[in-house]
């Protein structure tokens, strides 16, 4: 099941609850870290299909929605800290204008760790935007 929901001071609002694969390449995040085909074995039973999706190990993987904290223009993504970077998906295009308050996505990517504390330490750089410059 996907659900949304906002959360304001005091309690929870569902903004949508469906039954599908998560968005943003979530279904890319559990095949990365587990090697199980998550999107393909979820679609086999719409196809009527038999898919054999199994665990095939696991990997400490880090996925992160890049975006800007200011206002400004993408310029591609630079990784001063070296990651070992598995993929990035953009979602805008050279020379666009991204808002600041991180309001517009630039890309999603995905990157591995060596370990638990490694991915916990990418985590916070990824988080604050420190990771990476887009300019």
């Amino acid at each position: 099941m996907h659900a949304q929901f906002i959360l304001d001071e005091n309690r929870p609002f569902i903004v949508e609850v469906s039954r599908r694969c998560p968005g943003d390449l979530y279904s890319l995040l559990i095949e990365y870290s587990t090697g199980y085909q998550y999107a393909a074995k979820y679609a086999s039973y719409f196809v009527q299909t038999q898919f054999d999706a199994s665990r095939t190990g696991r990997r400490h993987v880090l996925r992160h929605t890049v975006s800007s904290v200011d206002d400004e223009i993408f310029g591609g993504l630079k990784l001063p800290h070296a990651k070992a970077l598995i993929a990035f998906f953009p979602l805008q295009s050279m020379g666009q204008d991204l808002a600041g308050l991180q309001k517009t996505r630039a890309g999603i990517l995905f990157c591995e760790a060596e370990n638990h504390q490694a991915l916990l330490e990418d985590y916070k750089l990824f988080v604050s935007r420190n990771a990476y410059h887009l300019a």
